[in-house]
This record gives structure tokens, sequence and C-alpha cells, in this order.
């Protein structure tokens, strides 16, 4: 166990011995006031009182130690003495104890006997349990209450058989055994919380420092790609004139072309970035479905024309629905993007809406006009879900819903499944 664990185990120790402060004070309160209204007669009259006044005065300054602890805040260590602090009040608290079997007992009638026998055993074995964070302060509290009272027990009936003595031995053992057994659990226990607690806390600053690194990094590179881009549009267009070579020209549109990928790549990781760090606010808003979509398709027509996919919107007229108008876009753009990635040329890519009773929105992406191999085989060549899905399905998860990918062998490319209530106007089919 390392230092700091020891430490963090010792501190929770001291918390825990000071809320057991309360129920030992309470029982201190109680055990001594029953124990002398059973036991009070003329000559013992004088010895119970001042006997209970210090028990009572004993409780008082636990009591007090518990209320003035209770409020203050987690300390940074415990004390180097606290396990010797604790085993002297143990053993004063004890040694309270003790005493009155010694005065009270050859005084008392059978029936008392057995009152003060029960309960300053059960005292004694109640203060053991609550000191077994100690387990040596548990033993002295439950040795000095304990055998003073047997001792005096079979010194006041001499006939008492050693098979009670055999008895009284086993239990002295048991409750040894329970209280190191007690000690080890708790140990055990806050030790392995304290550590699931720290290794949690590592990983949520690791998560800090990699979303803070992901956004830095980010916009430090999106400020020269902005240049790159708008110079080599500025090229490929020959704003200032003729380049001289048609290969120039198309290595500018090549290096525009590059830019815009990688630019888009470093705003999806920033995307990401806010999303894992719980930076991303949804505007949400009432809003027309078929725009939203229509939207995702243009963000996905130069890739789609590029690669000869044709990208088609089929929504019902005016289905209206709460949603994030940018955020819902981007998903349909990286669905449409990677359907487009999986459909061969010349196929068609049809991009729907549908609303259920509940106002449950359906949003699905499915491959039409297949001239080629269906997605499977292409989308495993590709690796998978690229970037963009990842970033559209957590967009999808900050909406309550889900994006679910569809089987290698069907037409559905994806599906996002927006909860129930989302959907707030439905028409007829366009």
């Amino acid at each position: 166990m390392s230092a700091g664990l020891r430490n963090a185990v010792e501190v929770e120790k001291l918390l825990q011995l000071n809320r057991n402060q309360l129920v030992a004070a309470i029982i201190g309160i109680i055990n001594p006031l029953l124990l002398a209204s059973v036991l009070w007669r003329p000559e013992t009259a004088h010895f119970l009182a001042g006997w209970v006044l210090v028990g009572l005065a004993f409780c008082g300054l636990q009591l007090r130690a518990w209320w003035r602890n209770r409020h203050r805040p987690r300390p940074a260590r415990a004390p180097r003495n606290l396990d010797l602090r604790v085993c002297l009040a143990a053993a004063l608290g004890s040694l309270y104890w003790a005493v009155l079997p010694v005065v009270a007992i050859p005084q008392a009638d059978e029936a008392e006997v057995l009152a003060v026998v029960i309960v300053v055993c059960g005292t004694g074995v109640g203060g053991a349990v609550l000191l077994s964070l100690v387990p040596l302060a548990a033993a002295i509290y439950f040795a000095i209450t304990f055998v003073p009272t047997i001792a005096i027990v079979l010194a006041r009936i001499p006939e008492t058989p050693w098979l009670l003595a055999l008895l009284i031995f086993n239990l002295f053992v048991f409750m040894t055994v329970t209280v190191q057994r007690l000690h080890q659990v708790f140990f055990t226990n806050w030790a392995n919380a304290i550590e699931t607690s720290r290794l949690a806390e590592e990983a949520r600053a690791a998560e800090r420092t990699k979303a803070e690194f992901v956004a830095n990094m980010s916009h430090e590179l999106r400020t020269p790609l902005n240049a790159i881009n708008g110079f080599s549009e500025a090229m490929a267009a020959q704003l200032f004139g003729d380049l001289g070579s048609d290969r120039y020209r198309t290595y500018a549109q090549d290096i525009q072309a590059s830019g815009h990928h990688l630019l888009e790549i470093i705003n999806d990781l920033i995307d990401i970035s806010r999303i894992e760090a719980g930076r991303y606010d949804l505007q949400k808003a009432d809003v027309p479905v078929a725009d939203v979509l229509e939207l995702g398709r243009r963000l996905a027509l130069q890739a789609a024309m590029a690669a000869g996919v044709e990208l088609r919107v089929q929504v019902p007229v005016a289905l209206s629905a709460r949603l994030d108008r940018m955020a819902v876009s981007h998903v349909a753009m990286h669905v449409l993007l990677q359907a487009v990635r999986s459909a061969p040329s010349g196929s068609g890519v049809e991009l729907s809406a549908a609303a259920g009773p509940d106002g449950a929105l359906t949003i699905a992406v499915r491959l039409s006009d297949r001239v080629g191999p269906g997605p499977g085989a292409a989308a495993e060549v590709a690796g998978g879900p690229a970037l963009g899905m990842q970033l559209a399905q957590a967009l999808m998860v900050l909406h309550d819903g889900e994006l679910v990918l569809g089987a290698p062998a069907s037409d559905l490319v994806a599906e996002g499944r927006f909860p129930p209530g989302t959907a707030t106007g439905v028409s007829k089919p366009g």
C-alpha cells in the first residue's frame, strides 16, 4: 500500500471513529442510568450517583468532540498518534465500567448480578466492535471491561462450573477474531474505494487534458489551414493571372481539396472533444425536417458528385421536429458520406425521415439503384465507421437518441432514432 493510499485510509479511519463516538455516547448515557436504577440502595447511593455523573461527563465530552468534528472539513492527514489516543480513551472508558462490578456485585442479589453482567459485558462487546478500527484499543476495552466482571462473579459464586469459564474464554477468542476481521474488512474496502476513486479522477483528468490538447492543437492548425485553403483557391481560380501551366492549376486544386478535407477532420475532432468535455450545448428548436436533411445533403453533395453517386431526400411534407438544426444536418451529412464511400459509382443514396404515433422521429439512409457489390464489402475495405460516424453517434446521444448501423448485406446504411416527442408536426407524405 502506497504512502498516499495509507494516509487516505487513516483519514477515513479518523472520520469513522468520530462517527462512532455518537453511538458510544448514547450507549454511555443509557446504560449507567439503567444500572443505577436497578442497583440503587442507600448504602451505594453515593457511589452510584458519582459513577453516573462521571459517565455522563465522559459522554458529554464525546458528544462535544463529535459535534465539533462533523462540521470540520476533511483533514489532509490523520494525527500520527491517533492509535495511541484511541487506546488511552479505551483504557479510561473500560476502567469506568470495570469499577462498577467490583463495588456493586458483592452487595447485589442474583437478579442484580445478572443485570450487571449482561449490561457490562454487552457494553464491552459493543465497545470492542466500535473500536475495531484500532484492534489494540478494542482488545484493551474488551479485556478490562469483561475480565474483572467475570472474576467477581466467579468469586461471588464459587460453585460456578468451569464449563462456564471455558465458554467465557471462547467468547473472548471469538471477539478477538471478530474485531481483527472487521479491521481487515474496513481497510480492504476503503483502500479499494479510495484507489477506485483515485483512478477515476486520474481518468477524468486525462480526458480533460486530451480534450484541451485537441481543442488547442485544432485551433493552431485551423489558422494556417485557412490561409492554405484561401491561397490555393485563389491560385486555382487564377485570380491574379495565368499560372503558366495546367499542372500548377491542378496542383492548386489538389492542395485546396486536401486542405478542406483536413479542415473537416479538425472540425470533427473539435466537436468530439467538446462533446466528451460536456461543452457542446444543443440549440433545439422546432424546425422543418426536410430543410435539415436538405442541408445535410448539400454538405455531402460535392463528395457524392465526385463518386458518381446521386443523393435523394424523401421526407413527408411539413414534417417538423424539435432538434438542433446544425447538429442533425451534420449527422445526416456524415451518414451520407459513409454511404457514398460504400456505394459503387452510378448508384443512388436515399435519405428519408418518418415519425411514429408517439412522435419518435427516424432518419434513415439507404442505398438504391445499386449497380455493383453491396455496402458490406466496401465498408469492410474502408475499415468501418470513420471519425465522422463517431461524431454522428455522439450527436445522436446528445439528442437522447441512437445511431444504428445497418447489416452488411442490407441496403440500410444507418438509421438515426430520436426519442418519442421529438416530432412536433406531421402531415401527408410528399
